[in-house]
């Protein structure tokens, strides 16, 4: 059965050299702002192209196929390539079965009124916060829009409030208005919410609330059936593997703790992750080691070849999956 929707591709400044290249049967833009309210993701997602197509599964196929033709791929089994934009899109444009609107095909699953309210709003959340397509900069009536798409019942409109409020980003830095935030998209059973929250608790050296974080993460990621929201939280889980003192991981059999207490889903998730987690390693290790901008320099307290090693560390532990 053929699954209308859009082709698409994305650039990130924290990702130089590298285009995603995904599909989403909703709104791509609604697709952009969940993606870049992820934790570990260190600037927003940026939109160049996308394109409506009848089966954009199929499409998908093919424009990686054309990009993995001609060595592009950055990892096996991920969407990220390196090459530029435009050799991006002249894969996804010469893709079977595109179209100009997302047509609906018979008997498939119509968004319910809600849903189609929540995403537009949401959409027009993020064009005001960036000033993006035809609408202007406006932080104010951004932020409103979250709040209003928070109220009926958006997980993402409050993870993304707590962003905003938390990395001094657009507003003045305000956390309890941030832990507010997370905390109400945490009770929605959110999980990138609950790795937030555990990044923010390994920072203040709670050990006991962020493994109680990192269990809850681990426990919704394995539950989720969105193919949608698949990729966005192995992003999120990404952050789990940053060296910090109150991470230990072990061997034969490989578990993973924080702050002595096992997560015992940790294992589970990542085991089907561990390339894409590698090459990902392998990217930090690299630009610790060059270090064009002196961002590493005593990082945390830390030197460079410190750092370095306990990257390494959590590589071989991923290896031995």
């Amino acid at each position: 059965m053929s699954k209308p929707g859009y082709v698409y591709a994305l650039i990130n400044p924290s990702m130089p050299g590298l285009v995603k290249v995904g599909r989403t049967e909703r709104d791509p833009t609604v697709r952009v702002s969940e993606l870049s309210g992820v934790t570990g993701v260190a600037t927003p997602f940026i939109l160049v192209f996308h394109q409506a197509f009848e089966d954009c599964e199929l499409a998908e196929r093919h424009a990686h196929a054309a990009l993995e033709r001609v060595g592009r791929r950055f990892a096996a089994n991920r969407e990220f390539f390196e090459t530029q934009p435009t050799t991006a899109i002249h894969a996804i444009l010469e893709a079977p079965g595109a179209t100009a609107r997302v047509p609906e095909a018979a008997g498939r699953e119509q968004a319910t009124p809600q849903a189609s309210l929540l995403d537009e709003m949401l959409t027009r959340a993020y064009g005001y916060l960036h000033g993006s397509g035809d609408q202007p900069k406006d932080v104010k009536e951004g932020i409103r829009l979250y709040l209003k798409a928070g109220k009926l019942g958006s997980a993402d409109a409050y993870l993304e409030l707590g962003e905003i409020y938390y990395n001094n980003w657009l507003v003045k830095k305000n956390e309890s208005k941030a832990f507010e935030y997370y905390r109400l998209s945490c009770e929605l059973h959110h999980a990138p919410a609950w790795a937030k929250v555990a990044t923010i608790r390994a920072g203040e050296g709670n050990q006991s609330g962020e493994a109680r974080a990192w269990r809850r993460f681990f426990e919704l990621a394995l539950a989720n059936k969105d193919q949608d929201a698949n990729e966005r939280l192995v992003l999120a889980g990404i952050s789990f593997l940053d060296p910090r003192p109150s991470l230990n991981l072990t061997y034969f059999p490989c578990e993973a703790m924080v702050g002595g207490e096992p997560i015992k889903d940790a294992v589970k998730f990542f085991r089907p992750h561990t390339e894409y987690m590698e090459d990902c390693l392998l990217r930090w290790i690299s630009d610790i080691q060059k270090d064009e901008y002196g961002l590493y320099n005593d990082f945390r307290g830390d030197t460079r070849p410190a750092r370095i090693a306990a990257q390494e560390a959590v590589l071989k532990w991923l290896r031995e999956l």
